[in-house]
């Protein structure tokens, strides 16, 4: 039954990171995850500070709060300025990320509070936190999982048309009045809420394996959109499915183990696209 939650909120994260992975793609914003997930650090020291370190609801809450905020200043910065994605990016996390290791070493010195242990997480571990409804033991991280892949999943079908045209032609988008910043807006925030509740359940690693790994694979071969949302879907299944068997073969973590497979799977496929 363990094993069988670990599997569950994989797919539903998956699926969820395919789903805006094949927008950011498109876009050039593949390295959002990275740097919303460095970026957190001051807000999970503020929790830290508030609650202690066994309280983790201040943790998820200030860290969603400064993610969203972190991806939205990212894009702002790209529609206002000359700048690229990859600069823009590097420049927010890298300063959040060293602000947040000032804090650490200023106001918590005497707590052994370790940024990886924060945030980096296992797989493995989703059974072990969960919460009593009625008579039955529901990982945190499934419910949690579940909630964000609802809101993904009917925020991409329901804005499907406005999604794509600002995504290839902001121009027009703009012409007709679809308001194509607020949905570019959007998907920022989706992919923060998205990456904080990863952290702890999947890891970022794999996160950000699952969320530009299945979308480029199926970029190379898709000639549409829809297609390509479809076919990112049934890569992330497989690259789970198969990542998991080849971790638990060779006695890795999880997140390793589907993070190498996706990597060779898509210089795989590279290759034989351009032969």
């Amino acid at each position: 039954m363990e094993w069988f939650w670990v599997i569950l909120v994989l797919l539903l994260v998956g699926s969820a990171a395919s789903l805006l992975g094949s927008f950011i793609v498109l876009k050039g914003f593949g390295m959002l995850g990275d740097a919303i997930s460095h970026a957190v650090l001051p807000a999970i020291v503020i929790g830290y500070l508030i609650g202690g370190i066994y309280d983790n609801n201040w943790f998820l809450i200030l860290s969603i709060a400064l993610a969203v905020l972190t991806s939205l200043t990212i894009e702002w910065l790209y529609q206002r300025t000359r700048m690229y994605p990859d600069g823009i990016m590097g420049l927010i996390f890298t300063f959040l990320f060293a602000l947040g290791l000032l804090m650490i070493d200023l106001w918590t010195y005497s707590v052994d509070l370790d940024p990886e242990c924060v945030l980096f997480g296992e797989a493995a571990y989703i059974p072990f936190s969960f919460f009593l409804i009625g008579n039955a033991l529901i990982p945190k991280q499934l419910i949690l999982s579940v909630i964000i892949w609802l809101i993904i999943l009917i925020f991409t079908f329901a804005g499907y048309r406005p999604l794509a045209l600002s995504t290839f032609d902001r121009i027009y988008a703009h012409s007709i009045k679809m308001h194509p910043s607020l949905w570019q807006y959007s998907i920022s925030a989706l992919v923060a809420v998205l990456t904080v509740i990863a952290i702890e359940s999947v890891g970022i690693v794999l996160l950000l394996s699952i969320l530009v790994v299945p979308a480029s694979i199926a970029f190379l071969w898709a000639k549409r959109l829809h297609s390509m949302i479809f076919l990112a879907q049934i890569v992330n299944a497989t690259l789970i499915f198969l990542g998991l068997l080849f971790a638990l073969y060779v006695d890795i973590p999880i997140s390793a183990g589907i993070a190498i497979l996706g990597g060779l799977a898509l210089l795989t496929i590279t290759i034989l696209k351009k032969k």
